[in-house]
């Protein structure tokens, strides 16, 4: 694959991630299909990387958000735990949707998550 064939913000995203500013180097590169693809695999993980980092902070941020919301059972491993808005006020739910048996507009169902050993709610 020649370099001159990705697109222009992939090959500069590519040589950023490498902090290579040097034309020198680059053009090295260039010419060397083995290496480049190397490298190119390397960015790839390096962008997965990234978008790990975001889903966790993200999921942090739900997180934090979802223990701070009203309950009024003990949360327990393992169960699944229903995120709602009722009346203009989220709360936290172990009874499903189907089992409240509302359809109203004051009420709206946000989501539906397993709280597990590690206190973290994830997102079913």
């Amino acid at each position: 694959m020649a370099l001159s064939n990705l697109d222009k913000n992939v090959t500069n995203r590519l040589f950023q991630m490498l902090s290579l500013n040097d034309n020198y180097e680059i053009d090295k590169i260039k010419n060397n299909y083995s290496g480049y693809g190397q490298l190119m695999l390397l960015a790839e993980q390096i962008a997965n990387l990234q978008n790990k980092a975001k889903e966790i902070i993200n999921n942090i941020s739900i997180n934090e958000h979802l223990h701070s919301l009203d309950i009024t059972c003990k949360k327990v491993v393992g169960n699944y735990y229903y995120h709602y808005k009722i009346n203009n006020k989220e709360v936290l739910s172990i009874i499903s949707p189907e089992e409240w048996n509302r359809s109203d507009e004051e009420f709206i169902f946000l989501g539906k998550y397993l709280y597990n050993f590690d206190n973290i709610f994830y997102l079913q």
